[in-house]
C-alpha cells in the first residue's frame, strides 16, 4: 500500500554519495542541528513519573520497536504484567548517538531495544551487556513525496544505518541517492521539503505525506531493524525471564490483523484503518520473540551475533 498512486521509473546504476547544491546543503545542515539540539535534550527521558522509578529498567525507541514495551507497561495491560518488579521505559530518541551510548555505559538500563549498529557497538565496549535477538523485522520504509518529477532523488537516511542506504540503492521506481544526517533530522528534512524521500520507522511513515515503495529483497539479517540488548547480571533473573514469557505472547497475538490494530489505535493513532495494516503486511513488518531458539536459563553464556 502506497499513501498515492505509483508511477514506475527506471533504476539507474550509479548510486555515489549525493553531491547537494550549496544552498540545499545548509538548509540539510541547520535542519540537523536544530533536530539534534532537541534530541539531546530529550535523548533519554523516563516515560514513568519520578516517584516510581524503581523496577525492571529498558530503553525504548519511538516509533514501532517500542510499542510492546509501551503496552507491557501500562497499567491497563494488567493480564501481562510483570509482576515481580514493574516496567520502567525510558525514551532513547536516537540509540547511535553519543548520548545513548553514554546512558548505556552508566548501567542505569537492564535492557534496550536499539538498531544492531548501535547494539554491536555497545556490547563491544561493554562487556556488561549482550545481544539476546532481533524484535522487529522490516520496520523502517523509504517514503518519497507525491508531487516529484525528477527521476534522481535525495534520500535523507538516518546515520551510522547502512541497511537503510541499501534500502534506497535497492528500490527500482526511481534513482535514490541517500543523504546521511542525524536520526532525528531525517523526518524534519523531508517534511520541510530539504530532501525528497526518507528511510523512516513505519509509525513515522503512515504519518506523512508522500508515496511508500518497497518492499526491497535483503538478506534476513539486513531485514532485522532493532534488537534486544540485555544486561548480563539481569538476564538469569526471574524478572528477565517473566518479562519475556508475557513479551513472547504479545508477539504470538500481534500476528492477527485485528490484534495489531487494537495495538496502534491504542498507542499511534484512533485513525488507524485496516488499510494500515495492510501496509504493515505488505512491508513485512512484523515482530519476533527475542531469544529465538535460545533457553531463558542460557542466553547468558550464548550471546548472539547479529
Amino acid at each position: 500500500m502506497t499513501t498515492g498512486k505509483r508511477r514506475p521509473w527506471s533504476r539507474r546504476p550509479d548510486r555515489r554519495p549525493q553531491r547537494i547544491e550549496p544552498m540545499r546543503v545548509k538548509a540539510i545542515f541547520s535542519t540537523a542541528v536544530l533536530a539534534g539540539v532537541g534530541a539531546l535534550i530529550l535523548i533519554f527521558v523516563p516515560q514513568t513519573p519520578a516517584g516510581k522509578m524503581q523496577g525492571v529498567t529498558i530503553g525504548i525507541p519511538d516509533g514501532s520497536p517500542g510499542l510492546i514495551i509501551q503496552y507491557l507497561a501500562d497499567k491497563n495491560a494488567s493480564a501481562h504484567r510483570i509482576r515481580t518488579k514493574p516496567l520502567v521505559p525510558y525514551t532513547l530518541y536516537d540509540c547511535c548517538a553519543a548520548a545513548t551510548q553514554y546512558a548505556m555505559g552508566s548501567g542505569r538500563l537492564d535492557m534496550a531495544v536499539m538498531c544492531i549498529k548501535a547494539a554491536g557497538k555497545l556490547v563491544q565496549k561493554d562487556s556488561r551487556y549482550l545481544i539476546s535477538g532481533p524484535v522487529i523485522f522490516n520496520s523502517d520504509v523509504l517514503i518519497t513525496r507525491p508531487e516529484f518529477l525528477e527521476k534522481k532523488l535525495t534520500i535523507a537516511v538516518s546515520q551510522q544505518r547502512g541497511f537503510q542506504q541499501k534500502i534506497v540503492m535497492l528500490q527500482t521506481e526511481f534513482y535514490g541517492k541517500p543523504v546521511s544526517m542525524l536520526h532525528s533530522a531525517v523526518p524534519y528534512a523531508y517534511s520541510r521539503g530539504v530532501v525528497d524521500g526518507a528511510v523512516v520507522d513505519i509509525i513515522r511513515a503512515m504519518d506523512l505525506k508522500g508515496k511508500i515503495h518497497g518492499p526491497v529483497t535483503l538478506p534476513e539479517k539486513e531485514r532485522v531493524t532493532h534488537v534486544l540488548v540485555v544486561k548480563k547480571n539481569f538476564c538469569n533473573q526471574p524478572a528477565f525471564i517473566e518479562f519475556m514469557d508475557s513479551y513472547n505472547q504479545i508477539v504470538d497475538q500481534l500476528k492477527t490483523r485485528q490484534n495489531l490494530a487494537d495495538l496502534l489505535r491504542t498507542y499511534i493513532s484512533k485513525d488507524v484503518t485496516q488499510g494500515d495494516i495492510d501496509l504493515w503486511e505488505k512491508m513485512n513488518v512484523h515482530f519476533t520473540h527475542p531469544l529465538n531458539n535460545h533457553r531463558q536459563g542460557s542466553i547468558c553464556q550464548n550471546q548472539k551475533s547479529i
